[in-house]
């Protein structure tokens, strides 16, 4: 039986991506090409845009797309638009072993909190009990490629300091991850809009 490999995410404007190229551009240069997987590299193209991930649904069969269609549906209806920005670089894993690097994210986490728990409640049994750290995944170090806390602050410091980037957040989105050798292509299942929201309620 086909099976598709789904999650639900909020995709980045494409404006926000070409910025965040330039910078993984120079992260590059500094942290390591090979050293690290950069997000959407070598092969960047439209289909590995940038995204927030708030579930991961895993495995499921194709029918299953139309009842997590309507879930995502009854939650757009509900929700208003809203504005977050990302921070600068951080990291993710041990001192000793960073594991993947990302920008922190700011703004109206609460409401990225609300919607992604909203989104756990409904599919609980498919869902890791691990905490939501809203970020933003520019790269994974490549095992046996060793990038410790020091020596990525060493680097960092060289670097411009990163710009803080704001967007608004309008819509969900349910991708299917096509895994290939040079990376996954992301291929949109669903996707419904929130509401609009007033002028203040941006502040």
């Amino acid at each position: 039986m086909e099976t598709l490999r789904l999650f639900i995410a909020i995709p980045v404007p494409s404006e926000i991506t070409d910025m965040l190229n330039k910078r993984q551009n120079l992260l590059a240069d500094e942290l390591g090409r090979d050293r690290i997987k950069w997000v959407g590299r070598p092969h960047f193209n439209k289909s590995n845009i940038f995204h927030l991930t708030l579930v991961f649904l895993g495995n499921q069969k194709r029918e299953k797309v139309t009842e997590i269609s309507e879930v995502m549906k009854e939650i757009c209806t509900k929700q208003k638009q809203f504005e977050i920005f990302l921070h600068e670089e951080s990291w993710f894993g041990s001192p000793q072993k960073i594991k993947v690097i990302i920008r922190k994210i700011g703004g109206q986490i609460n409401q990225l909190q609300q919607i992604t728990v909203g989104l756990r409640d409904k599919f609980e049994e498919k869902m890791s009990k691990r905490p939501f750290i809203p970020h933003l995944t520019l790269g994974r170090v490549r095992r046996n490629r060793d990038l410790s806390l020091l020596e990525f602050e060493e680097k960092m410091i060289k670097l411009p300091q990163s710009r803080k980037l704001k967007f608004e957040i309008n819509r969900l989105v349910l991708y299917q991850s096509i895994l290939h050798p040079e990376g996954p292509v992301y291929k949109k299942s669903f996707s419904c809009t929130f509401q609009e929201a007033s002028a203040w309620e941006f502040q």
